[in-house]
């Protein structure tokens, strides 16, 4: 195809290209949108946003993510990382898919196709492609700190939980107030960590729908 073609030519070094051969064979049957050469969990391949989704393949055009278009919304990190939510919560990340300018064009790219689908003219030129709203994601670093805390207090209770059950079956007697205490402090924390994953995930919708909005204003 000849998109294909030409998004290699824009964003793939030759070299690069040439480790990804087989990548690109694949890909040149799929209607893409956007492509980058990048790592995932330790594997080089080639990311792709297409008409159906996010896939990602490696060298020999093995298939490493299928294709999904359950997106919520993409995120870029530092060094070139990439983050993409999917609507189930499940993160996937991608390293080294360039720089920062690159890497924001990209995520930004990936928002816009969740937010309302994408044609790929809108997506040809790295430079003309993307809306200039501001679209970055306003509430990570606070979904971050959320999902921190919800984390450690999820661990710390479940150590104190676990260590309060076993202590109330050690010894000649059991405890039944202790093991009643670790087995509430088990609950608490789990719960805990449930509360603030839907908080943090209600942040997420929230961007998506502050993104939308800001685009279709853009639009207009």
């Amino acid at each position: 195809m000849d998109q294909v073609d030409d998004l290699i030519q824009e964003h793939l070094e030759p070299e690069v290209a040439e480790r990804l051969a087989g990548a690109i064979t694949l890909a040149r049957a799929r209607p893409v949108l956007l492509l980058s050469d990048a790592n995932n969990d330790g594997t080089f391949g080639l990311l792709l946003l297409t008409e159906d989704g996010i896939a990602f393949l490696a060298p020999d055009g093995r298939v490493v993510v299928k294709v999904r278009d359950d997106i919520l919304m993409a995120e870029p990190g530092p060094r070139g990382a990439l983050a993409v939510t999917f609507t189930d919560g499940a993160p996937l990340t991608f390293t080294d898919v360039g720089d920062g300018t690159w890497t924001k064009h990209f995520a930004q790219a990936i928002n816009v196709f969740a937010a309302e689908g994408a044609s790929a003219p809108q997506f040809s030129a790295a430079e003309a492609s993307v809306p200039t709203a501001d679209a970055e994601p306003f509430p990570q670093t606070v979904v971050g700190i959320i999902d921190g805390v919800a984390g450690v207090g999820l661990a710390l209770g479940l150590l104190a939980g676990i260590g309060a059950v076993v202590a109330g079956f050690t010894g000649d007697d059991t405890d039944a107030a202790a093991v009643l205490t670790g087995g509430a402090i088990i609950v608490f924390s789990a719960l805990q960590w449930a509360f603030f994953k839907a908080v943090s995930l209600g942040l997420t919708y929230l961007w998506r729908i502050q993104f939308e909005l800001a685009h279709k204003a853009e639009a207009d």
